[in-house]
């Protein structure tokens, strides 16, 4: 038995569960938060920019960071990075070595020991120090939001560089009209920016209620306390937490065409299926 709840029904999961989902503290990664702020993965059709690929670093602490004792790495494949001394709050453009005379108009650049092509739809980037990740992002090409500017010529800008790498919702297209903002602040740059945790999908099935958020789980803050309770019908005697899913588990079953609320509450009583 799977049937959808109303629309309703949906504000009211809204309203009563995700303010107990809050986010993981922001500044996350380790080592002085050298992060990676811009990609230019698909360099095809650029409006004003050198057509090569790129990745532009920035350095969001206040120490100075020897990029010699980073290591880059996208996806299986490793490549160190020259000494290099990046001063704090100060971009640096990592790109191949036929390119820096082109990029160092724009600000900083250098060259890793060997330059690794960038998937158009998708690849994995790391910053590791002594074989600890400091910053990763697995983009994809639906990040741009923007079927045009998927097909190339634009970079992913990092909206908040304080807010974990890797989530879609805190990366989009540049609106630079050249193409993307190397050495310099991003167009869509914004420190207030949180993402908002939001259901975007549910399901019933027998005693299980599935509910879907548009964020993974290791980004919740701890979500193991709540008890769930649909109002004059039953409690959740369980709940399990999988990727972007919570799944509650009621000991009665849900009924077709019935409009339930929701409402959860802080308690230690409900026990939690990792």
């Amino acid at each position: 038995m799977r049937f959808s709840l109303r629309v309703t029904y949906c504000r009211i999961i809204i309203l009563t569960i995700l303010a107990l989902m809050g986010w993981r503290q922001s500044r996350a990664q380790a080592s002085g938060n050298l992060i990676i702020n811009e990609l230019m993965v698909n360099p095809n059709n650029v409006a004003a920019l050198p057509s090569f690929e790129y990745i532009e670093l920035y350095n969001n602490s206040g120490s100075t960071v020897n990029l010699a004792s980073i290591t880059l790495q996208i996806n299986n494949n490793q490549t160190s990075l020259p000494t290099y001394f990046l001063a704090p709050q100060q971009y640096v453009i990592l790109c191949s070595a036929d390119a820096i005379d082109d990029f160092s108009r724009y600000g900083n650049a250098i060259a890793p020991s060997r330059w690794y092509a960038l998937a158009n739809t998708g690849a994995t980037v790391r910053l590791l120090q002594q074989n600890t990740v400091i910053d990763q992002v697995s983009y994809r090409d639906s990040w741009y939001n923007s079927p045009s500017k998927r097909n190339g010529g634009w970079s992913l800008e990092r909206i908040n560089p304080d807010w974990l790498c890797d989530i879609h919702l805190n990366w989009s297209a540049t609106l630079s009209l050249t193409g993307g903002t190397p050495g310099k602040a991003n167009t869509i740059f914004n420190k207030r920016h949180k993402p908002d945790l939001q259901l975007i999908n549910y399901e019933m099935d027998n005693n299980r209620l599935t509910l879907e958020f548009n964020i993974d789980a290791s980004y919740w803050t701890d979500v193991t306390t709540p008890i769930f309770e649909i109002q004059d019908f039953d409690t959740a005697r369980s709940f399990e937490v999988t990727d972007n899913k919570v799944v509650l588990i009621f000991s009665k079953m849900l009924e077709e065409r019935t409009l339930y609320s929701l409402r959860a509450a802080k308690s230690h009583t409900l026990q939690h299926t990792p």
